[in-house]
């Protein structure tokens, strides 16, 4: 064993026998004074150390080999043979651990529940499970409240074969490698009868170091916690809240609801929802009293959000001065907008790299998590034909393209994924563009059908019949049937319905989608998106008449209300305007909320196609969006994208020292924390924002790098409230790309908003007034001063920049991650430099332009000059960090800031020649 030395923290552990006899166990936290161990270590005592490491996707079981072949062939029959055991495990995160004691017929003895370090653990069996009986037959440990059993692969005679566990079978030779869970656990099984079962994810033996060793010792303080260990969304909660405990050397000790004493520190209830006038569904309740802590609410969902929210307040304030309080979830429906890569909505390389990293279990784990802990409780699901990925169509088995195997691997993907969503009160919804099929379906059912990802995106005739009505409609039985924890699905009844009336649209969704969930003959719900054309074309457009028609179809349909309705806000670019200005097909009227409904309620679509390569993070911005926009009529949000899929991170280079994720979320954690808790809450202050910063980075930068974001993340906002644009390619803001539908791209040469598409462009929020529009107003003196000018934007861009690059300068710190992050900040902060300038520059040329002042266009050239220096320096930041990345926008053509320098210079070049 390695040299450690001591830390002062104490760890409990409280358990009942099954003779109901209390057992305690107390111990002592040491770290390594050495380097810590890869991988993960398992064994028996008294046979030494084994240790498992990462083997390119399996793990790898090494050790003494007289001592791994004796631990693997000598069986163990009771407790004469345990009595001088310890079983030894190690974690690679904190986490809440079960250990469970079956006898030789598979029933439970025993169990031990708390929660653990990261680090080794090491817990003498006699001890912890005294009078079980001689009968021991195995024990389990499993993290997280999960557990699953796995295949394993022996030598024998140096040939490999899988085996699943049998009690009653002699062990090969040498047990060498186990695959990785592919359920994501972290999960560690010793097997009393000679075998081990090891089920730990090869992510986690990446993650967090240190050691702890059970022994004799007792010290420090414990905090007691009584809890419902069978909800698996308190359980997420508790081991939330035990991570922070031990920041504050606090020892958790958990104790089930059924065991509780009445003395404990904290307390979680559920109560029910008639004995409570305050709280809703998914709300709590934070009670302090006499230093005893309580979160009380009416749903497990409400329970595991106030553990997460005391978790906070204790980081914040301490256990001891914790604030009462009582909150409710703003909006009931708080989702994520996830576009997956197979059966996308086009192809493009941008969302084609993903495929395997959104098609891992694994990652969906992290990504859950992230969810639950932000308070986003809606995972939808996005595809032009999501069928033939979970069913083999009882009718059309030839419509699937997949063999048994292949198929087989989809619906355990799914199975897992609606469940693990479920555990952590996140409902699912999948929601698709009709009409489509597969290519299979094509070839053998209906020659003339659409054909799913054929092209990139289709806006092409119908092409329905009766086969294909038949097939969707079953299909979407079938898949509510077969996979229960599903919440329901979405519809959209826009492409690939060319040439059907809006009328004939919604009657295609009532008889095919709608009556295929009823015919499932369980609980389901649905999002419905607002139609996206009022006229047989589908494209853009909207009317009354066609609002009118779904508004009637939606208050008719039999189902668990409320409908969402879904409504993109100000088009494809959520990340504008605070003011609702458009809709997808162009203005939208009062007709769907008065008056107001009574089956359905609004939700808007915050589509984010502008911020892809920076971080971001505006928590005003939010606020003041719901702020105006959460009447009573809007049941919540989605946020996500339609071009970018945050699964596998392309677009930071890899192999950087600050380099500590994995994936793409993960990089952009800021966007996702601020955008769901302040669906949930929008009181929830910049300190919670604030905390995790300095949670991340060290204490002290929290605060400053929350306002330095504040400022620099304008930048992407006020470009995009100014700027017009319609669908997702028309616009990206951190880029300076504009390739609206009204200029194309550039003259057919570049998406880059030029200086002369600058002085021409209309403005998308009708508060601003474009430079156009502006310089003609001075020269009639005709000015509307209630208008915010082309000047007063870059003179509020300039401060917005100089203020962030003042906070961040000022900043040092050794943590090379958060140095990426301050990096982000520079270039958004440049970025608006740069645009204020370029503003500036296009007011004197449309000036010069107007009035031939040579003076306006000397000053132009001037002020390009300057902004071609700011643009330069967003290279500078940026070109150390990111790739040159593919971009749908701009096609085929990869987007880096350094690729536009040339269309920044020709700016210059484009003035002087006026």
């Amino acid at each position: 064993m390695k040299t450690q030395f001591l830390c002062a923290i104490v760890l409990f552990i409280t358990a009942t026998s099954s003779q109901g006899q209390d057992i305690q166990l107390t111990g002592k936290i040491v770290n390594q004074a050495s380097a810590p161990l890869e991988g993960v270590s398992v064994g028996i005592e008294r046979y030494g150390l084994f240790t498992l490491s990462d083997a390119g996707g399996s793990f790898n079981l090494s050790g003494p080999a007289n001592s791994l072949l004796g631990f693997l062939n000598e069986p163990f029959e009771g407790l004469p043979s345990l009595q001088s055991q310890s079983l030894i495990f190690q974690l690679k995160r904190p986490n809440l651990v079960s250990l469970v004691l079956y006898d030789l017929n598979g029933q439970r003895i025993a169990q031990v529940n708390n929660a653990f370090s990261q680090g080794e653990h090491r817990v003498n069996l006699l001890s912890a499970f005294p009078g079980a009986g001689t009968g021991i037959h195995f024990i389990r440990i499993s993290t997280g409240g999960k557990t699953t059993t796995l295949k394993h692969t022996f030598l024998t005679n140096s040939t490999s074969k899988s085996e699943a566990f049998r009690s009653d079978a002699k062990s090969p030779s040498m047990l060498a490698k186990t695959a990785a869970n592919p359920g994501g656990l972290d999960t560690v099984s010793v097997k009393m009868a000679g075998y081990i079962s090891r089920n730990i994810t090869v992510d986690s033996l990446r993650k967090n170091l240190g050691t702890l060793v059970l022994s004799p010792e007792v010290n420090g303080a414990p905090f007691s916690i009584v809890f419902d260990s069978k909800s698996t969304q308190q359980i997420f909660g508790v081991t939330r809240l035990a991570q922070t405990l031990r920041k504050k050397n606090l020892l958790p000790v958990l104790v089930d609801a059924t065991q509780a004493v009445g003395n404990e520190n904290l307390n979680v209830a559920i109560v029910d929802a008639k004995s409570s006038s305050t709280l809703k569904k998914e709300g709590f309740h934070l009670s302090n009293a006499a230093g005893k802590l309580g979160v009380t609410a009416i749903d497990q969902s409400g329970a595991m959000y106030g553990l997460l929210e005391l978790s906070d307040m204790i980081s914040i304030h301490g256990p001891g001065a914790v604030p009462e309080k009582t909150v409710n979830p703003r909006f009931p429906f708080r989702a994520m907008k996830f576009n997956t890569p197979w059966s996308s909505y086009r192809k493009h390389e941008s969302l084609q790299l993903h495929m395997e990293t959104a098609g891992d279990i694994q990652y969906w784990e992290g990504f859950l998590d992230m969810m639950a802990e932000n308070r986003l409780n809606v995972l939808s699901l996005w595809s032009m034909h999501p069928f033939p990925y979970l069913v083999r169509p009882t009718n059309y088995p030839k419509a699937s393209p997949y063999n048994d195997a292949e198929l087989a691997k989809w619906q355990k993907f799914w199975t897992a994924l609606f469940r693990m969503a479920k555990e952590r009160g996140i409902e699912t919804y999948l929601v698709n563009w009709n009409i489509w099929v597969t290519k299979e379906f094509k070839d053998n059912y209906d020659k003339n059908a659409n054909e799913d990802f054929k092209d990139n995106f289709s806006h092409g005739p119908a092409n329905n019949s009766a086969v294909i009505e038949k097939y969707t409609r079953e299909s979407v039985t079938q898949v509510l049937k077969e996979y229960p924890d599903l919440t329901g699905l979405g519809i959209s009844h826009g492409e690939a319905m060319g040439s059907m009336t809006p009328t004939e649209r919604q009657r295609w969704v009532e008889r095919v989608i709608i009556a295929g969930m009823k015919a499932a003959n369980r609980p389901v719900k649905l999002i419905h998106r607002a139609p996206l054309s009022g006229t047989s074309s589908p494209g853009g457009s909207t009317n009354r008449e066609t609002e009118l028609m779904t508004r009637q179809a939606l208050e008719a349909m039999d189902f668990d209300s409320p409908i969402w309705v879904e409504v993109k806000f100000n088009w494809s670019h959520g990340l504008s305007s605070e003011k609702l200005v458009k809709v997808h097909g162009g203005d939208i009227r009062d007709t769907y909320w008065n008056p107001l409904p009574k089956n359905y309620a609004m939700t808007w679509m915050i589509r984010n196609e502008d911020i892809f390569v920076l971080r971001w993070g505006q928590p005003d911005f939010i606020r003041k969006h719901i702020s105006l926009n959460g009447q009573d009529y809007v049941g919540g949000y989605f946020i996500g994208s339609e071009t970018y899929i945050p699964a596998k991170d392309y677009l930071h280079k890899a192999g950087h020292a600050h380099v500590d994720w994995k994936y793409a979320w993960e990089r952009q954690w800021l966007f996702y924390k601020q955008w769901g808790r302040l669906l949930y809450d929008p009181k929830t202050t910049d300190a919670v924002f604030a905390l995790d910063f300095d949670n991340r980075y060290g204490q002290g930068v929290g605060a400053k790098m929350v306002d330095a974001f504040r400022l620099a993340s304008n930048m992407p906002l006020r470009f995009a409230a100014y700027v017009d644009y319609t669908w997702d390619g028309t616009l990206y803001s951190e880029g300076f790309l504009a390739p609206s539908l009204k200029f194309g791209l550039n003259d057919g040469q570049s998406p880059f908003l030029s200086i002369r598409e600058l002085m021409d462009h209309e403005v998308m929020d009708p508060a601003y007034i474009s430079v156009k529009d502006y310089v003609g107003a001075l020269q009639k003196g005709n000015l509307n001063p209630s208008k915010i000018t082309p000047l007063q934007l870059a003179d509020e861009l300039q401060q917005m920049g100089q203020q962030a690059l003042a906070i961040v300068n000022g900043l040092s710190s050794s943590h090379k991650t958060l140095e990426c992050e301050i990096m982000d900040v520079k270039a958004l902060s440049h970025l608006s430099l740069y645009f204020a300038d370029k503003l500036r520059a296009a007011v004197a040329l449309e000036t010069f332009r107007v009035a031939r002042t040579a003076s306006e266009k000397t000053k132009a050239v001037t002020l390009l000059e300057t902004a071609k220096s700011h643009w330069v320096e967003v290279i500078a930041v940026t070109k150390p960090h990111h790739n040159t990345i593919p971009l749908l926008h701009t096609g085929n053509t990869g987007f880096s800031w350094e690729v536009y320098l040339k269309e920044v210079e020709r700016d210059i070049t484009t003035a002087k020649g006026l």
